[in-house]
């Protein structure tokens, strides 16, 4: 099944700040749901562990990325796949960073494949998950970059199980790294298909 989703928000930050954030995993994998771990393989790539827990996905599972083009302080693209619990997710993702009056504009576009169980929910039943994890992951994602000391932006799995990042349905995390709910002043387009 195909997912595209694109969207933006802005942020009380610098375009240097962001763009750095963005660009390191060990600071951004922090903000999704069911995150246990990040490890940095090399100079682009990046391992992420998460924990599945959503209908009949529970389990641990494994997203592999890699910064294939990098554009300091605009603009980001990750390519990768995730694996875990008989699912799988193949994605490119894309941050572009602007300037605006009030600080930053983040402007992303991601694009997936998902196989396995998780394609077999069906296009409605992911579109609900993705409508839960956008308003999630992009609150977690807005707070951790305005957060005064940055590194109050590396939540803990107790500060996310107590709300920080309350959603469990991590296959589709990173599909929904940085998404926005309209009524929380960030616009949003899924299209699933």
């Amino acid at each position: 099944m195909r997912l595209k989703y694109d969207g933006f928000f802005e942020v009380p930050r610098s375009r240097l700040y962001v763009f750095q954030f963005l660009r390191d995993p060990r600071r951004f994998a922090r903000v999704l749901p069911g995150f246990k771990e990040v490890e940095v393989v090399g100079v682009h790539e990046f391992k992420v562990y998460l924990t599945l827990n959503v209908g009949p996905l529970r389990g641990d599972a494994v997203v592999v990325g890699r910064f294939v083009e990098v554009e300091e302080p605009k603009y980001v693209k990750v390519v990768g796949r995730g694996e875990g619990v008989n699912s799988t997710l193949d994605f490119t993702l894309i941050f572009i960073v602007d300037e605006v009056n009030t600080g930053s504009r983040v402007s992303w576009v991601f694009e997936s494949t998902v196989g396995g169980l998780a394609a077999l929910m069906g296009g409605r039943v992911l579109d609900g998950i993705a409508r839960i994890l956008i308003d999630d992951i992009a609150s977690c994602l807005r707070e951790a970059l305005q957060a005064v000391n940055p590194s109050s932006s590396k939540l803990t799995a107790s500060q996310r199980s107590q709300g920080a990042c309350r959603s469990h349905v991590p296959l589709l995390s990173l599909v929904l790294l940085v998404a926005g709910n309209p009524t929380r002043g960030l616009r949003l387009r899924i299209m699933v298909s």
